[in-house]
């Protein structure tokens, strides 16, 4: 969960820093849509190129073109907490929640507050009940679909993903906030075919595989999201999507390689994010 998430979390700054202001038909197009995917329980050294003895070809292609941060580590070894701080951009003494089954209080904003009060479309679609909308961070998503099969408090990647993508492929003129949870890599580890039979000595991994595919599913239909405003660059949406990039070192050569190579569109959405990054370091 850590590296994709938090690099998720990059992107929610980027697209809030003016949320408090509502929104207007001038600058609806220039928001991109967002999509924040967090892998519960996920070992950093189970998923990505440096993983052993599992392949996962959909986060590889996500850490190929993004930037991955190598040193990110959850606030709290927690799926709440730790998705509370993500939410509020807070540490568990801010938000007051230590731990699962506890309620984050009203008087915490949540991203999702106020990328609707920016004039985003917001969704969410969570895979454990661990993260059910009684535990507060449903607030300010247009849907929050914790729906799980008769008497499960989970359910298969899969069928998250079938879920979402449905809400992706609404039409809509604003951008989407789309936040997608993934629980598979949990105890007890009981992938589903070919992952069962591929894994069958290592079904922890198993169940990562699995997660993996229905992730490359997702990250392809969110691709196809219309831009709010027909003529906006599908560009900005791809600065959009990937969400798990370079490490630090690599930062400086990666991006005067892109500017090299990118259109005049894209070399702005550069010089943006790298003034947005210079403004945050103190």
């Amino acid at each position: 969960m850590r590296q994709f998430a938090l690099a998720g979390m990059l992107l929610f700054a980027a697209a809030c820093h003016s949320a408090g202001q509502p929104a207007s038909k001038a600058t609806d197009a220039a928001r991109p849509s967002i999509l924040l995917v967090t892998l519960d329980t996920t070992r950093a050294d189970a998923i990505g190129p440096d993983a052993a003895d599992v392949a996962t070809p959909a986060f590889n292609n996500l850490a190929a073109r993004g930037r991955r941060f190598r040193q990110a580590y959850a606030t709290v070894p927690e799926t709440l907490p730790s998705h509370a701080s993500m939410m509020t951009g807070l540490y568990p003494a801010g938000h007051g929640v230590h731990e699962n089954a506890r309620t984050v209080g009203p008087d915490r904003a949540v991203v999702a507050e106020r990328l609707k009060q920016a004039g985003y479309r917001t969704a969410a679609f969570v895979s454990s009940f661990t993260l059910a909308r009684r535990f507060g961070l449903s607030r300010g998503f247009d849907v929050y679909n914790d729906e799980f099969p008769p008497g499960q408090s989970e359910r298969s990647s899969r069928d998250t993903t079938d879920a979402a993508v449905a809400e992706i492929q609404k039409q809509s003129r604003r951008p989407l906030f789309l936040w997608v949870h993934y629980y598979d890599p949990h105890y007890p580890y009981l992938p589903s075919e070919p992952f069962r039979s591929r894994y069958l000595k290592k079904p922890y991994l198993g169940e990562v595989a699995a997660m993996d595919q229905q992730l490359g599913r997702l990250v392809l239909q969110f691709e196809r999201v219309p831009a709010s405003d027909p003529s906006y660059p599908m560009a900005l949406f791809k600065r959009a999507q990937v969400s798990v990039l370079l490490n630090e070192p690599d930062r400086a050569a990666r991006i005067q390689a892109a500017r090299q190579h990118a259109d005049r569109t894209t070399r702005g959405l550069i010089e943006r994010e790298r003034l947005f990054q210079d403004a945050r370091t103190p």
